[in-house]
């Protein structure tokens, strides 16, 4: 975590000393997969498994204390805003930012025209997340993205496990610049930050 802390503070400093900026951040949003989520965490427990999500792994607008967002945003003495899901790929991200445009992300078949029966709600990670949950955040995640100074990123590294099996890395690298893409339209002056995966 501390390696994560160190990467997004320092990108965000040498992009601002480069060009001579100095930016107050209010407003950060973290999006990723379990690496950053605070996964292992006693808060991540507390809530997520434990708590009031119903066992649900989506961190959705809860900072999970601890965590690396939860740590760059007091480094940054920014509000956090936390969206992270255990075992997502980009696919998730994509549809949860625009599922009217990236319906079809969620299948690793269909667009190919091999399987066109595969369902969605199985798709989302295997069944973990629901479609119509991840559409009803989406205007938030819109919000806190456009109101945001700095975007951390942390997806991909599942997209690598399944490309293992699904053979998609076209696929993964094509959906991986939609969501850079995606974020970039939501918000174009955001500092954007990709971390891991």
């Amino acid at each position: 975590i501390n390696s994560i802390l160190n990467i997004s503070k320092t990108a965000i400093a040498n992009k601002n000393a480069q060009y001579g900026e100095t930016k107050d951040i209010k407003v950060y949003t973290s999006l990723g997969d379990s690496v950053e989520s605070g996964l292992g965490l006693q808060d991540y427990y507390a809530k997520f498994v434990n708590g009031e999500s119903n066992g649900s792994p989506l961190v959705a607008n809860t900072v999970v204390e601890g965590s690396a967002p939860a740590l760059v945003a007091d480094a940054l003495g920014a509000e956090c805003h936390q969206y992270h899901m255990p075992a997502a790929r980009t696919s998730e991200f994509l549809y949860l930012l625009d599922p009217d445009e990236y319906f079809w992300a969620m299948d690793p078949i269909t667009p190919l025209g091999l399987d066109p029966m595969q369902g969605l709600e199985s798709a989302l990670s295997s069944g973990q997340y629901s479609p119509d949950a991840l559409k009803a955040l989406s205007p938030k995640v819109r919000e806190d993205i456009a109101n945001s100074e700095v975007v951390t990123l942390d997806v991909g590294w599942n997209d690598w496990w399944s490309m293992c099996l699904e053979g998609g890395l076209v696929r993964s690298t094509v959906q991986y610049a939609l969501l850079l893409k995606e974020i970039y339209e939501i918000n174009p002056d955001a500092e954007l930050v990709l971390v891991g995966g």
